[in-house]
C-alpha cells in the first residue's frame, strides 16, 4: 500500500469537512433572526430539517467537485 496516497487522501478529507463546517457557521450567521437549532430541536420543525438536508447535500457536491 502506498503510504502517500492514503495520506493525501486523509488530507483531501480533512480539508472536505473544515470547509463544511465553515460553510454551514456562514450559513447559520447569515441568517441571524433563525435559530437554526432550536428551531430543529426544541420546535421540531421537518421542513426546516429536509431544508438543511438539501443544503448540506449541494454543498458536500460542490466540496467534492472543488477537491477532485
Amino acid at each position: 500500500m502506498n503510504w502517500i496516497i492514503l495520506l493525501g487522501s486523509f488530507f483531501f478529507a480533512l480539508v472536505g469537512l473544515l470547509v463544511f463546517v465553515l460553510a454551514y457557521i456562514i450559513f447559520d450567521r447569515l441568517i441571524p433572526k433563525l435559530t437554526i437549532t432550536k428551531i430543529l430541536i426544541e420546535d421540531k420543525n421537518m421542513a426546516l430539517g429536509i431544508v438543511l438536508a438539501g443544503v448540506f447535500i449541494g454543498l458536500a457536491m460542490i466540496i467534492s467537485s472543488a477537491i477532485k
